[in-house]
């Protein structure tokens, strides 16, 4: 099972990823929550935990459906290097189904993952 930190680390890997991806500061970021940037500093390295209210705010923010990220978070997806530092790593179901080999070996996913 998933460790609660591990699943606050993928929250700030997604938070900063959307972030960055959309060209947004932590300051631009921060005025959407009405929190200051170190807080969306703190929530992107996983110092501080994001409340459920916050997370549905970025959501609508990012244009990001709420189960697909907690889903995604669950499944470690933001974080594979981590996973892999670690020796292991998770894959969902979609995943696989979109993987034109939908191979169910590990050793296969983690090569894919570590690529």
């Amino acid at each position: 099972m998933q460790s609660i930190a591990m699943f606050y680390k993928n929250i700030g890997a997604w938070i900063k990823k959307e972030r960055l991806e959309k060209k947004q500061t932590q300051t631009n970021l921060s005025k959407v929550l009405g929190v200051t940037f170190q807080q969306i500093q703190k929530y992107e390295k996983a110092s501080n935990q994001l409340n459920l209210h916050y997370f549905m705010k970025l959501c609508d923010h990012f244009g990001k459906d709420y189960t697909q990220v907690l889903s995604n978070c669950k499944d470690n997806l933001f974080l594979p290097e981590e996973l892999i530092k670690q020796g292991y790593i998770t894959v969902s179901t979609e995943e696989i189904s979109k993987d034109p080999n939908i191979n169910l070996s590990a050793n296969y996913w983690i090569e894919k993952k570590g690529e």
